[in-house]
């Protein structure tokens, strides 16, 4: 089987920023709304939430990737990439392979249940939990498949490493304290790890994320936009951004004034809508544009600027500008950088780093911060700087459950997975079910992700003791596979989505047109313009609630 290893390598580091995030995000929803849980300072909390994602990461590499007692090619290819991404130290070959053995011995006495002990200790990180769950899948196939076809040893150790690690996570228990006798996981894995931070601090590193060149032309990048699901809106101020752009370039060809436009931007919206999609593809747009050299995106957060100890929050900040220059840098939950000005200087300290970059350099860099709406509305009015330099602001709107469907039918088509009538009308009526009581933690892209990787492993166990085990049984995903989390049986048993009324959207003309469950995922021909098309989502036509009819009013 052939693999396309750049692929592999970008979806590993794309997937490890991900589960770094689900820390950051977790050890800032405990330092900034529930402090008064944490058994020392919100700062040290949130140190010491770094310390665990490497330690997880490490030790589930390990795990997997040696469970024959050696690393394959591609192996060794994302163990350069998790490196990388861990202490920003380029290493391949020998030395790569001596500081992985090193690493061996001390990951084997991180022990699962300290290394997420903090999400199965709060409340508060319930959602985060089910996001790291999700992760660690992710991670662990694509560690287990590296080669195209996972060994039976690494199959078993992943199986068993997350059934130790979701038995850990599904357990409440009480925060470990400072006090304990046995020295807090986190400081075992800064012992592990202090040896390649501080080689990595000696090394001239450029960059801290993948630079991608812009090879397309500016047509492909708009292209690409405007195939995204959904996004009418934020289409629309893209393609508006990028015709002013246009007619500023030719007006200096023609030797007119320009009028200056700051491109730094503010993207509001809940979690899963699109934001960082976007955001990598403005950087491919300028810098088809040639208003960006190089358009490539750095993509961070709090954890990624801010440092623990006085002093070094600035050089850690300006740090990651410089492997942004002449390319995008995206901050994500950016309101999380400025909480209390009293309690928090290392937040504020930050900022002034990043404006101050962000003047001295203004032709080289385009800042997006990103965040829930509300949230960044109140980041910026806590700092004239930050209003004043970031004037436009783009609001991404949660999907609709058609959009989210839509989104489903491109992830499973892209895993070979095919989906009949009755569990596309299944989902559309539980997507429309969650969207209806949705509040800001509403997961959109990442609610659809999530539900679909738990439908195809109940998939799994529907068909794993049938014989034969048939393509068609191994790519068809049933009414009784979709699962959601939070969506009573009852509200999408067979008997509700068979009586539900659809209404389906032509993409030729837009007409709308009223449709059975059974024509879902079938060819349906528009009456007003004759064109033939296959009914991949739909909206299922269902009266409002008091209680969504109350929300809307508010």
């Amino acid at each position: 089987m052939t693999l396309d290893t750049d692929a592999l390598r970008e979806n590993f580091s794309i997937e490890l920023r991900h589960c770094r995030q689900v820390y950051g995000r977790a050890a800032s929803i405990m330092a900034f709304q529930n402090s008064h849980l944490l058994p020392g300072k919100p700062s040290e909390f949130m140190g010491a939430m770094e310390d665990l994602y490497r330690g997880l990461v490490l030790k589930l590499f390990i795990s997997i990737a040696y469970s024959d007692g050696k690393l394959s090619a591609n192996e060794e290819k994302i163990a350069g990439v998790l490196f990388y991404q861990l202490f920003q130290k380029q290493l391949i070959g020998d030395p790569l392979r001596s500081a992985l053995k090193e690493l061996i011995p001390h990951s084997e006495t991180q022990d699962w249940e300290s290394l997420v002990q903090p999400f199965a200790a709060y409340e508060a990180l319930e959602a985060e939990t089910v996001e790291l769950q999700t992760s660690v899948v992710r991670l662990g196939n694509m560690i287990a498949k590296a080669d195209g076809q996972a060994k039976r040893t690494e199959l078993e150790n992943l199986k068993r490493v997350q059934e130790k690690l979701f038995s850990d996570l599904g357990n409440r228990r009480p925060p470990i304290q400072e006090t304990s006798s046995k020295a807090p996981a986190y400081e075992s894995v800064r012992q592990m790890t202090r040896k390649y931070d501080e080689g990595a601090k000696k090394e001239e590193q450029q960059t801290t994320a993948k630079v991608q060149e812009p090879e397309d032309s500016l047509e492909d990048a708009l292209g690409d936009l405007n195939q995204l699901i959904g996004l009418k809106k934020v289409k629309a101020e893209v393609n508006q951004l990028t015709n002013f752009i246009k007619v500023q370039q030719l007006r200096e060809k023609e030797g007119l004034s320009k009028n200056k436009l700051s491109l730094h931007m503010v993207f509001g919206g809940n979690p899963g809508t699109g934001k960082t999609t976007v955001a990598r593809l403005l950087g491919r747009i300028y810098g088809a544009m040639g208003v960006l050299q190089k358009g490539h995106l750095v993509e961070t957060d709090r954890s990624g600027l801010v440092a623990e100890y006085s002093g070094q929050t600035a050089p850690k900040t300006n740090k990651v500008i410089d492997s942004a220059m002449d390319g995008v840098l995206f901050i994500d939950e950016a309101y999380s950088l400025i909480a209390d000005s009293s309690e928090d200087p290392f937040g504020h300290e930050a900022v002034q780093a990043l404006l101050k970059r962000m003047e001295d350099d203004r032709d080289r860099l385009i800042v997006i911060l990103a965040g829930y709406p509300n949230e960044m509305t109140r980041l910026l009015e806590s700092n004239p700087g930050l209003s004043s330099r970031f004037a436009h602001r783009i609001d991404f709107a949660d999907y609709t459950p058609e959009d989210l469907a839509g989104i489903w039918m491109l992830i499973a088509r892209k895993n070979q997975y095919e989906m009949n009538a009755a569990a596309m009308g299944k989902l559309l009526v539980g997507l429309q079910w969650l969207f209806d009581r949705r509040d800001k933690h509403f997961g959109n892209g990442r609610l659809v992700r999530n539900t679909f990787e738990k439908s195809i492993r109940h998939l799994a166990d529907r068909i794993v003791n049938s014989s034969p085990i048939t393509k068609e049984l191994l790519t068809q995903i049933e009414a009784a596979d979709i699962r959601f989390k939070d969506v009573p049986d009852d509200a999408v048993s067979s008997e509700v989505v068979q009586k539900t009324e659809f209404e389906a959207t032509c993409p030729e003309c837009d007409v709308k047109v009223k449709i059975e469950m059974d024509q879902l995922c079938n060819n349906l021909k528009c009456k007003k313009c004759d064109h033939e098309f296959e009914v991949k989502s739909a909206t299922p036509l269902v009266q409002p609630t008091e209680e969504t009819a109350e929300r809307d009013e508010s």
